[in-house]
């Protein structure tokens, strides 16, 4: 978030996703995932965030632009991590 990391977790980690506190203001994202020796940079988004109100941060793993059946590891180089932020109805 904001060029520092805000969260590390490992797949299959019991870390809590649901919930997380962001600060009110605008705030920047970046996801990147280590698979294999390689690394995995997604698009940069930012969203303005108020208090007490809930978003959701949309994370897919594209091949060829189009989300795979099945993602297996370690990942394929054409992979791609893209972020979005959904317009949902409690967005609203």
């Amino acid at each position: 978030m904001d060029k520092k990391p805000y969260l590390n977790f490992i797949t299959g980690d019991k870390t809590d996703l649901d919930n997380l506190y962001i600060p009110a203001g605008v705030q920047e994202f970046r996801v990147s995932i280590k698979s294999g020796g390689q690394e995995f940079d997604s698009n940069i988004v930012s969203d303005d965030f108020k208090a007490k109100k809930k978003k959701t941060l949309k994370i897919e793993i594209l091949q060829n632009g189009k989300s795979p059946a099945k993602v297996t590891v370690p990942l394929s180089k054409d992979m791609q991590v893209f972020l979005s932020f959904p317009i949902l109805p409690f967005d609203l």
